[in-house]
């Protein structure tokens, strides 16, 4: 499919007339209608939770008490996200710029939660429920096309303190004033409860995961459970990173999907997502089965002092919401392709983000 741009162009698709119809059974069809409408709009809900749990019922479903819609066209409303969840959702951008808080809502041990296709080397790690879900569903993608289910979790969630601990007992090691081996509390991955690091597991030990021979599998399909390889090779002087072939990060199908097929890194990918805000063209992908999805960004001011920010959903679409870590909040809706009306254009020309310059590589995890 081409990619294109989306922009809600205001104008509703209008049906044929099928005759007349007498007045009391038209006002009789009408009002089953709006019956109807309205217990389908209270059963859609949002992809993927990134409000706490303050706010997570409002987030989920549409108003009841706004105006029924032409089903034949997208409509939008507002919901109010509470500011402090900008560090919040599976886009986080997570760097020594843009540091990030405990996530420890939402985590699920990961001893508990794997299925049999997958080892993990701690009985203590924990991940986002997003993530580790979708890791199971990879692990038996992989069992499935090798035949190996070896594949092992070795490092999942930190907090702050954790991160903290390890960086310090390493400037220890090295008797300088910054470490080759941690990121500084607040700048490492694994703070977001959605990064992992995968190990392969021998029956008594482990070994490197490298991503080679069968075990390039892991890497070339990850993009279809929405994980992204975080800190590839060719990418080292954007993220900073040097190379971590192991390191897997979350962002949800569509997004995982684009970026592989753009050749595009996190950091470039939310970057570049800030040039679709609501009011202007929203970006149109589309996964690996054909589903199509808008995704726009809804700017703040984190100075600003307010306590939420309003946010334009869909109003009956599935929709996720997840804080930028930077500006704002990204939207993201799965389209309806029998009820949506759009513009398409190649997005080709605003597609490439701007370059950041050159630095040198931070440290590990």
């Amino acid at each position: 499919m081409t990619m294109a741009e989306y922009r809600s162009s205001g104008k509703e698709l209008r049906k044929s007339p099928k005759g007349l119809i007498a007045g009391v059974l038209a006002l009789a069809l009408v009002a089953g209608f709006a019956y109807a409408v309205r217990y389908v709009r209270s059963g859609m809900h949002s992809l993927e939770l990134t409000e706490d749990e303050r706010s997570a019922a409002e987030l989920q479903l549409p108003s009841e008490t706004e105006t029924t819609a032409d089903p034949n066209r997208i409509m939008y409303e507002s919901r109010d996200v509470f500011q402090s969840d900008m560090s919040r959702g599976t886009l986080v951008l997570v760097t020594p710029e843009y540091p990030i808080e405990d996530q420890e809502l939402g985590l699920v041990n990961v001893a508990e939660s794997k299925n049999e296709y997958l080892s993990v080397g701690d009985v203590y790690i924990r991940l986002q429920k997003q993530a580790m879900d979708a890791m199971n569903s990879l692990a038996k993608g992989f069992f499935d096309a090798t035949g190996h289910q070896d594949l092992m979790i070795a490092t999942g969630y930190r907090s702050y303190a954790e991160q903290q601990e390890l960086y310090e007992r390493d400037l220890q090691r090295t008797g300088g004033n910054s470490s080759d081996l941690y990121a500084i509390p607040g700048a490492s991955e694994y703070e977001s409860g959605l990064s992992l690091e995968l190990m392969i597991y021998t029956g008594g030990g482990f070994m490197q995961f490298t991503g080679e021979e069968d075990y390039a599998w892991v890497l070339n399909h990850c993009s279809d459970y929405g994980f992204i390889q975080r800190y590839p090779a060719d990418k080292e002087d954007i993220t900073r990173v040097r190379n971590q072939t192991a390191i897997l990060r979350y962002v949800g199908v569509p997004h995982a999907r684009y970026m592989r097929d753009h050749d595009l890194t996190l950091n470039e990918y939310v970057q570049l997502l800030e040039n679709y805000p609501f009011d202007g063209p929203h970006l149109l992908m589309e996964d690996h089965r054909g589903k199509e999805y808008e995704v726009y960004f809804v700017p703040a001011d984190p100075e600003s002092g307010a306590d939420v920010v309003s946010v334009p959903i869909p109003s009956r679409l599935h929709y996720a919401i997840s804080g930028s870590n930077r500006f704002g909040f990204y939207v993201t809706a799965e389209l309806d392709p029998y009820a949506r009306t759009v513009e398409t254009t190649a997005v080709e020309a605003e597609a490439e983000p701007e370059e950041e310059p050159a630095a040198e590589a931070e440290p590990e995890e």
